[in-house]
Formats: structure tokens, C-alpha cells, sequence
């Protein structure tokens, strides 16, 4: 493998190359960040794209890592070399060395967009969107309507207009997203429905016994 397809510190003497060649140079770089996809670019370039190897040239992995870099940056963490840790830990150190000297510490940067990413190449997963739920509960006797916003956050509010002594009920919603609720009321089966206007109705079902303790009912 050629000399400058390696990582190295970036030196502004190379009278000084063999002390400093162990020491990174900080804040000497803009960029911060690259997507995977431009790692496995330069991966590329430098190693063929091959994460575990290891040619005993003293700079290993896909990245071509110097073993010094590689501890300074914390990898030893993943592992005792960087051949030995797995493409994300080598780009998680390679993300350190990029900030810290900027994409010129790999020659093979040119063409890569390394300079120009700023990706983050392990962004926090996005939580999925919450389905918002709707609960006809009973509360104290009382109807209850229990949902849920978009944000995940709960609310609980009363439903006007409906008579308490409410021991059971069964809901159904309709195509308009208007509900109609069978419920159980002092052991009368009324039927509790919104309408298009979200005002709430409550009649009792005529004809029925008082003494009704469950239900259960599905549109027609």
C-alpha cells in the first residue's frame, strides 16, 4: 500500500516527522462529520474497502488507522486495533480524527466529498409517528373520552351532555370518524353518539329493561 494512502497526522515541519508523527494535530481541520457512504469511498481508496485488514504496515482497517490514532481517539474501547473492530466503531473514531484534523489527514480524500459531507453517519433513529387512540371509558359513572395527540401526549376530557350512573360501554366509530356508544346507564341501554358537528347526543333505547349490566354491539 503506498505511503499516502494512509492516516496520519497532518505535519507542518517533516523535520519534525518522526516525534510528531504520533501526535495529533488539533482543530487543524473544518470538517466534522461524512455519511457512511462516503467512509466506504475513502475506504475504498485506502483499503480496498477492507475492514479487517491488516498488512503490517503500522495503519490498519478499512481506514487505514495509525495504532496511536486509534487509542488517543479512544478505540480501544471497541478494540485493541482498529482491524479488529467493525466498520461503524472504525468510523466512529475516524468521525474524532476528522474533526480534529479535517479530511486532509487522508490523501484519498480528494473526490470522496469527505471535505464537504457533514453527515452524521449514525443519526439517532427518528421514533415512529404515534397512532393517535381514541378510549370511551367510564369514569366515576361518568362517560369519559381518553386520546392520544400525534406527540404521544394523553388527554382526558368528560363527555358533555351524558347522564352519569354509567356502568358499561361498547363503541364504535364511523367512516366520518363520528362514534356512536352503546352504554349502560343505571341499568338502562342507551345509545350515546357524536355527530358531524362533534356535538354529543344520549337517548335512552326504548322498549328496554332496567336491568342491563354488559354489552356488546357492532354497526349494521
Amino acid at each position: 500500500m503506498r505511503e499516502n494512502h494512509r492516516i496520519r497526522p497532518v505535519l507542518a515541519l517533516a523535520a519534525a516527522s518522526v516525534v510528531a508523527a504520533a501526535i495529533p494535530v488539533l482543530g487543524s481541520g473544518s470538517a466534522s462529520a461524512a455519511s457512511v457512504s462516503t467512509w466506504e469511498k475513502v475506504a475504498q481508496c485506502e483499503s480496498g474497502n477492507n475492514w479487517s485488514i491488516n498488512t503490517g504496515n503500522n495503519y490498519y482497517g478499512g481506514l487505514q488507522i495509525s495504532l496511536y490514532n486509534w487509542r488517543y481517539y479512544g478505540g480501544s474501547a471497541y478494540a485493541s486495533r482498529p482491524d479488529l473492530a467493525s466498520e461503524q466503531q472504525q468510523i466512529l473514531i475516524a468521525e474524532k480524527i476528522l474533526a480534529d484534523q479535517g479530511a486532509r489527514a487522508w490523501t484519498c480524500s480528494p473526490g470522496t466529498g469527505l471535505a464537504t459531507d457533514h453527515s452524521n453517519p449514525y443519526p439517532a433513529p427518528t421514533p415512529p409517528a404515534k397512532s393517535n387512540r381514541v378510549i370511551e371509558a367510564v369514569e366515576g359513572g361518568a362517560l369519559h373520552e381518553i386520546y392520544s395527540d400525534s406527540a404521544g401526549n394523553w388527554h382526558d376530557d368528560t363527555v358533555p351532555g351524558v347522564g352519569t350512573g354509567i356502568s358499561a360501554v361498547s363503541v364504535q366509530v364511523k367512516p366520518d370518524n363520528t362514534r356512536v356508544i352503546e352504554a349502560v346507564e343505571g341499568g338502562w341501554l342507551h345509545e350515546i353518539y357524536s355527530d358531524s358537528s362533534g356535538n354529543w347526543h344520549d337517548n335512552a333505547v326504548p322498549g328496554q329493561a332496567d336491568s342491563a349490566t354488559a354489552l356488546s354491539f357492532s354497526l349494521a
